[in-house]
């Protein structure tokens, strides 16, 4: 059955595909890469068919936002500087959000798959939310943000002095295409908003280039590697990689499937800021996204080195003996669903019997009990302090979520695993019409389902997730680029 999301999901590129939309340029450069999944997601927020997708950076504490504390300054002046730059294998371009271990922060995608290679390369870091956090261990680490801003400070100088930059024609082409989209969508959206998003991506890519094209000369590597690659910066890296013929890899960072935009265009369309290669947690993940832009053979699975690692060695958080434990796994587009659920749920099961905790995504944490007023009212633990996922697993005994990575991950922990049935969950539907996870429409329906005890099969959770992450991913770049250059 088609869902309202996976619906609009595929109306949205046959619309694409229609109105041509790729082929829209402005200031001399194609955009419409840079600027879909942002538009699809107002949209569907507009639908509500989603909320937003992350907690926003205002919503964070001032303490959190405050410049780098005095005792980084050196780390930073250090890692800041290009001047020193050499030629190397591989670069890798990490999420920007990092995730403690070990006294230190890392990248999960990348760090663990490097971290097994004998390549040489650069970690080229972005700040995330303004910040860099805080200490970082990745040999060979670079910062990206003092060449942005010396790259941006250019483009004020040279071209954004002269004023409009964007054309009154950009601004009537971009509010025709808008307009088409609300008359195909039957929702208003914000066109000053979305024409300042527009002007933002363009001068990103005209910065980003001119940094890439310098940090590529200087490292001349044989292939990229980079987790999320809709973001700006890989957009624009990818483009600057490929027109010199260096390979670009992107590690699967997250959940994707027939209903996640950046990951499905119409067949036939291969755009240029997509990536040459993308390395899947397992099989699973290619077959139920049909509209990839790679062929099989561009997708290998290659496993989640984090989840081996971090799984053998999670502690269970606040475990409680005496009661069984379902764990809500949320994120910013399903929270306010989850968290009604949550206290749905809490109303209908035995509080002698059950405990019902509540994970925010970490972006989402902040704010929370103002977004969420219902969820801080009652009776569900919220867990506020820096947790992570897996040491939370370990003390459940049932999941409930939608779409996220972790609910997959969960999985692997032996969770019983119940999905709302709200848009979003469709990549799901598979693992649902599995017997793997159960669909529930409320929370009567969770309620019924967590009584039951199924989970998935070994040979179900090798497709998730392949084992042997590291080697599978060394041997791949090996035979990419060959054994390091001497």
């Amino acid at each position: 059955m088609t869902t309202p999301l996976q619906a609009a999901h595929d109306a949205f590129i046959a619309h694409e595909e229609a109105h041509d939309l790729w082929s829209l340029t402005a200031y001399g450069r194609r955009y419409w890469h840079f600027v879909r999944y942002e538009v699809f997601g107002w949209l569907m927020q507009a639908m509500e068919l989603q909320g937003r997708r992350h907690g926003g950076y205002a919503d964070k504490p001032l303490r959190e936002k405050l410049a780098i504390h005095p005792r980084r300054w050196p780390a930073t002046l250090r890692r800041s500087h290009w001047r020193d730059l050499r030629p190397v294998d591989l670069v890798v371009f990490p999420h920007p959000r990092h995730v403690p271990s070990d006294g230190s922060w890392v990248c999960p995608y990348t760090a663990p798959l490097v971290a097994g290679l004998p390549h040489r390369r650069y970690v080229v870091k972005d700040l995330y939310e303004g910040r860099h956090p805080h200490p970082l261990v990745d040999a060979d680490l670079r910062y990206i943000e003092w060449a942005r801003r010396a790259a941006e400070l250019g483009f004020m100088a040279t071209d954004a002095w002269r004023g409009a930059w964007l054309t009154k024609a950009d601004r009537a082409t971009c509010d025709a295409w808008v307009t088409d989209l609300e008359r195909a969508f039957g929702v208003a959206l914000d066109h000053d908003k979305v024409f300042r998003y527009l002007r933002k991506s363009i001068r990103n890519d005209l910065t980003l280039e001119k940094v890439y094209h310098r940090l590529f000369d200087k490292t001349r590597p044989r292939a990229a590697v980079c987790a999320v690659h809709y973001t700006h910066r890989n957009l624009a890296m990818t483009r600057v990689a490929k027109a010199r013929g260096i390979p670009v890899v992107e590690v699967q960072h997250g959940f994707f499937g027939a209903s996640h935009l950046a990951y499905n265009v119409a067949p036939g369309r291969h755009p240029e800021s997509f990536p040459d290669y993308l390395t899947v947690f397992g099989d699973f993940w290619r077959e139920n996204t049909p509209g990839l832009p790679l062929p099989p053979e561009r997708t290998p699975a290659i496993g989640f080195a984090w989840l081996e690692r971090e799984r053998a060695r999670a502690t269970p958080d606040a475990p409680d003996a005496t009661r069984k434990t379902v764990l809500f796994v949320s994120q910013g587009t399903v929270a306010e669903a989850l968290s009604e659920a949550a206290v749905g749920l809490s109303q209908r099961l035995d509080p002698a019997r059950w405990r019902i905790r509540f994970k925010h995504h970490p972006s989402d944490l902040s704010g929370w009990r103002e977004r969420y007023p219902a969820l801080a009212a009652s009776s569900v633990e919220v867990i506020e302090r820096p947790l992570g996922i897996y040491d939370a697993f370990a003390a459940a005994d049932a999941q409930v979520g939608v779409y996220s990575t972790a609910v997959y991950e969960g999985l692997a922990f032996g969770l019983r695993t119940c999905v709302l049935a709200v848009p979003g969950h469709e990549g799901m539907l598979p693992l649902v019409e599995a017997g793997v996870v159960a669909k529930c429409a409320d929370a009567d329906e969770l309620a019924a389902a967590l009584e039951s005890d199924t989970k998935p099969s070994p040979a179900q959770l090798d497709r998730i997730w392949r084992p042997g992450a590291v080697g599978r991913f060394r041997d791949f770049v090996t035979e990419l680029i060959g054994p390091p250059a001497r």
